[in-house]
């Protein structure tokens, strides 16, 4: 019987198991299998981080395993490290080309608190807050990691009272950059949850953000990266 890439993977994983390793290293474990065979293996992984009682070293050039698996993250670059710390706090460092790519985005530890079963809501709690999102098919207590793309998230200088975007939350300013580009990525900290938002340079000077600034964020989308 031939298996499948993410079927031989899964068998290796295994085979190293067996041996009752202290730590796991996994080495590009998924950079041979197509993106359908990916997602097939992704959750797998998943319930490995979370279910294994031993350290796990995963090295990755993918942005998405990254914000799906790990939880302290190290960024190499020519073979010496060039930053480390927690997921969160090193995807939201402005020094860090991460935090200027398109797809820049921070990731959210939170708690399903409550369904709206009426709207096909789920609320979420995190240090910080309250998120709806999307009905999720999950028993409150649940822990989930939720995706926060920059591009998803505006300000404003006052809650808005009349909008379709339910998630609004009081943030304050933490740091700015200026590509110069007519393009910021603002630093924000919405309670003590780090977040990044893509703005327009035009919109930071008519608002006047500076860091230390009260404001209020607008997240227009998320994605749950677990469950």
């Amino acid at each position: 019987m031939r298996l499948s890439g993410g079927e031989r993977q899964r068998v290796a994983i295994a085979r190293a198991l067996v041996l009752n390793p202290e730590v796991l290293l996994m080495d590009e474990p998924l950079a041979s299998l197509d993106a359908k065979r990916k997602q097939e293996i992704l959750p797998f992984l998943g319930r490995l981080h979370r279910e294994l009682k031993i350290p796990i070293l995963y090295v990755t050039h993918s942005q998405q395993e990254v914000l799906q698996l790990a939880d302290y993250l190290v960024i190499l670059a020519d073979g010496k490290s060039i930053a480390a710390g927690d997921l969160s706090e090193t995807l939201s460092r402005l020094d860090l080309p991460m935090a200027q790519d398109r797809d820049a985005a921070t990731v959210w530890q939170v708690n399903i608190v409550a369904h709206e079963a009426d709207y096909h809501l789920t609320d979420v709690a995190f240090d910080g807050g309250v998120l709806s999102l999307p009905a999720i098919d999950a028993a409150i207590g649940t822990s989930l990691r939720v995706q926060i793309y920059a591009r998803d998230v505006s300000i404003a200088l006052e809650a808005p009272t009349s909008s379709s975007i339910l998630n609004v939350l009081p943030a304050v300013i933490s740091g700015f950059t200026d590509d110069q580009a007519g393009q910021c990525v603002v630093q924000l900290q919405v309670g003590k949850q780090p977040l990044l938002a893509h703005i327009t340079r035009k919109s930071a000077l008519l608002l006047a953000l500076r860091v230390g600034m009260a404001v209020f964020v607008q997240i227009k989308g998320t994605s749950i990266l677990n469950n």
